[in-house]
């Protein structure tokens, strides 16, 4: 999809997406004090790197959640071929080969349900994001092109098991969106 199309597309979902930060594009400096008369100024990204020697909680949360979900795609039979496909635009969690069909699975974990759960923070803007960088892998990896393509989600949610321990419940929804057009 070209660029402005992209941005055209996900401009509409800004409104009603919170934090859906599909544009590259920078605020010109006028939007920018408007922006700043009504809310905080967004925390900017630091320039000190973190030594690695002890991740954020919600990135080991994220990486284990990330562990369940292709454990569970492995024992149904999925080969993963990629974790963490990295684009500017999009990432995708796993990529898995399943019955000749390639998966692109966005791996979702809350806390809780009470906003909808996982499967439901994967809004149109999101999706747009997951179906570029499922465009850009496809085209560098013409083995995986010549396959049929799926977009999954798997959420994890807490599950409370016997002995008063939590665990996680995994909920694999197969055809979770399609592309469009």
């Amino acid at each position: 999809m070209p660029r402005d199309a992209y941005s055209a597309a996900c401009a509409g979902q800004r409104s009603a997406t919170a934090g859906c930060d599909c544009s590259t594009q920078s605020p010109t400096p006028t939007t920018a004090v408007t922006e700043s008369r009504h809310r905080a100024p967004r925390a900017r990204r630091s320039s000190v790197r973190h030594s690695g020697a002890h991740p954020a909680r919600h990135l080991c949360l994220g990486r284990d959640a990330e562990d369940l979900a292709a454990a569970h795609l492995q024992a149904a039979g999925a080969e993963i071929v990629l974790r963490n496909y990295r684009r500017r635009r999009g990432e995708l969690d796993i990529v898995a080969l399943h019955r000749g069909v390639v998966l692109i699975v966005e791996v979702r974990l809350r806390s809780s349900a009470s906003h909808g759960g996982g499967a439901a923070s994967v809004d149109r803007c999101k999706q747009r994001r997951i179906i570029h960088a499922a465009r850009q892998l496809l085209q560098q990896r013409r083995d995986l092109a010549r396959h049929a393509v799926r977009f999954d989600v798997i959420a994890l949610s807490p599950q409370r098991t016997s002995g008063n321990s939590a665990g996680w419940h995994v909920d694999w929804l197969p055809h979770a969106f399609e592309v469009q057009g």
